[in-house]
């Protein structure tokens, strides 16, 4: 294993040679095609000129190769020139250049989220009476759908409610024909609907159908069943329901949930709580769906602070496709704040640090560089904000800028102009 990682090793340390050869100018490597550097390293000037750097062909006192110490003393928006060997040599290095672009910055608060179910979209099917489980129509995953039967129950009190709905309907069938032989008083009549009504309210109650009420006429009292339904469309996440089993009035026998949406709950420090507020736009990273982030959007703040963390909950609207989000996963939340709408932007990787300072390289030529000091802003999904420095469309070296920094850092080691 030792002998490999040598080996990486000198393949690594030549092939970074090879591209700090390709950069450095042909005058340092073998007396090259510039004309040597007078004693300050510059031509003659006239007056109102700048002077010249002979070896870079840049501004003497802007060569970032031959002035090093100006680099750490350049502010946002100034830049040092760099000078490449030939047009070739940054396509040699594998520098990779593009346009800084603009678009959305925003600022982050990061915290830990736990997953839940949606309270709106979960509901507990419970025995509205004491009674026995006859049957058990689903299990734990089972998908129903809108006022499916999950269960059916019988019951003492469903038959006598069932018997007392038939008898109330003979009876007034019974009125009704007295009465339209002039046999019987409107009163009774009246009461007779009326019992009729209460028998059906309180069959309705229990959770039959009128259709279900209407064929108990043509059925054994004691072979009347309550189906138990589902109150809307979603997943068996919960049972308890057992065939045979004597269940309580009140009892949950099922949870249905439906997981197409799922709520985030995040701990936010107090310190923070001032700038979130409902309609934020939040990203979730679970670490058990790697690759995966999830959007959502705040929906609610709490309106106090644990006082032992000192942390306040805000809960987060989730959609959830493929149902790939379980309740009680931890993830990682960030809630973005309102931000900069038309920032400049790169990636992360075209930011350098180089003598203290934070640069990013411009191209101006085939083989001209500028080392430019910039301000950086927010963070944000693999990009930077340059809140200073650059303007929209300039071409930023976003990829292998690591030979261009050696470059500039390169005259410390004895390679800046001829005459130094």
């Amino acid at each position: 294993m030792t002998g490999m990682n040598d080996t990486h090793f000198t393949k690594t340390a030549a092939l970074l040679a090879a591209a700090l050869l390709a950069l450095l100018p042909a005058c340092s490597r073998n007396g090259g095609h510039r004309e040597p550097a007078d004693h300050d390293g510059a031509g003659e000037t006239k007056p109102g000129e700048k002077k010249i750097c002979k070896e870079h062909d840049v501004p003497l006192e802007e060569c970032g190769i031959c002035q090093p110490e100006g680099l750490a003393k350049l502010k946002p928006g100034e830049s040092a020139k760099l000078r490449l060997a030939s047009p070739e040599s940054a396509t040699l290095a594998g520098v990779r250049v593009a346009s800084a672009q603009t678009g959305a910055a925003k600022e982050a608060i990061e915290c830990y989220a736990e997953i839940a179910f949606d309270q709106n979209k979960l509901a507990r099917i419970a025995a509205p009476v004491s009674g026995i489980v006859e049957s058990v129509d689903v299990d734990l995953g089972s998908t129903v759908s809108e006022k499916q039967s999950v269960a059916r129950l019988w019951s003492a009190t469903i038959a006598e409610a069932s018997s007392k709905a038939v008898l109330a309907r003979q009876a007034l069938a019974r009125e009704q024909k007295l009465r339209a032989q002039k046999a019987t008083s409107e009163k009774d009549l009246q009461e007779a609907e009326a019992a009729l009504q209460a028998a059906h309210q309180q069959l309705q109650t229990l959770g039959f159908s009128e259709e279900q009420i209407a064929a108990m006429d043509n059925r054994k009292r004691e072979s009347v069943l309550l189906p138990l339904r589902a109150p809307f469309a979603g997943e068996i996440v919960e049972r308890s329901a057992v065939r045979g089993a004597m269940v309580e009035a009140g009892k949950p026998l099922f949870t249905v949930a439906d997981r197409s949406t799922m709520w985030a709950f995040a701990s936010v420090p107090e310190s923070a709580l001032a700038r979130v507020c409902v309609g934020q736009e939040v990203e979730l990273r679970v670490e058990a769906i790697p690759g995966r982030v999830f959007g959502g959007k705040v929906t609610w703040v709490a309106a106090e602070v644990d006082d032992r963390t000192r942390m306040a909950r805000v809960r987060v609207e989730v959609p959830n496709p493929g149902r790939l989000l379980k309740a009680n996963l931890f993830a990682q939340a960030r809630i973005f704040l309102p931000g900069n709408e038309n920032a400049v932007l790169v990636p992360d990787s075209a930011i350098q640090r180089v003598e203290g300072n934070t640069m990013v390289f411009v191209q101006k030529g085939p083989d001209l560089f500028d080392a430019r000091a910039v301000r950086l802003g927010v963070r944000s999904g693999g990009q930077v904000e340059l809140a200073e420095g650059l303007q929209p469309g300039e071409q930023v070296v976003v990829a292998h800028g690591y030979p261009l920094k050696s470059q500039l850092l390169i005259s410390h080691l004895g390679a800046g102009c001829a005459d130094d």
